[in-house]
């Protein structure tokens, strides 16, 4: 999946991020993500470092929807670990375990691989392109492929989220240096 966003590279990723740790219990397909541990980060104008920001999350399925019918509930724990090399932003998202999140009876533990890479778009001041990669897995392949078209709504979203950040770090600039966290902490509701 591929696609501009009106941001630099830095707050795409912290949309991510924030995504992630703000989902909310609206979504269609994911039915909860949970903050498992995250730690780390760097100011918004950091061009050069790695690993610089980790989660660990807990992603559930809706047991609800109709989707229960064709595919079992399924959840996975995956750690999400941040890069930055020449202002490039790259997050790779992998299968772990965590005593927080056992296993449960009846609910299938998948396995999913993500890469992410947000770059500055030569073409556009302050914006950047936004690429994604899933590696599904085989147990996951008809899962995500059936739900394909939520991967669209998931990067738009991402996106709403980063336009959010980067307004704020703009009247953050402007009006006295407010923290690059602060901006993130404000941002945009979940859907």
């Amino acid at each position: 999946v591929a696609g501009g966003a009106p941001a630099m590279p830095a707050m795409v990723a912290a949309a991510v991020r924030h995504t992630l740790g703000q989902w909310g219990e609206a979504d269609g397909v994911i039915g909860q993500v949970r903050v498992l541990s995250e730690g780390g980060g760097v100011p918004w104008w950091v061009n050069d470092c790695g690993p610089c920001f980790e989660q660990v999350l807990h992603a559930t399925t809706r047991h609800d929807s109709g989707l229960s019918k064709f595919f079992q509930q399924r959840d996975l724990v995956f750690r999400s670990v941040w890069s930055i090399t020449d202002g490039t932003h790259t997050c790779r998202m992998r299968p772990t375990i965590d005593a927080a999140a056992p296993e449960v009876s009846g609910v299938m533990r998948v396995p999913l691989n993500v890469d992410v890479a947000v770059v500055p778009d030569p073409t556009e001041p302050n914006g950047s392109s936004m690429y994604v990669l899933i590696d599904p897995g085989a147990a996951n392949a008809h899962f995500v492929s059936y739900n394909h078209r939520q991967l669209i709504t998931w990067m738009r979203r991402t996106h709403e989220t980063a336009a959010v950040l980067q307004a704020y770090a703009g009247n953050a600039t402007t009006t006295g240096g407010q923290a690059h966290a602060e901006a993130e902490a404000n941002a945009a509701e979940p859907n």
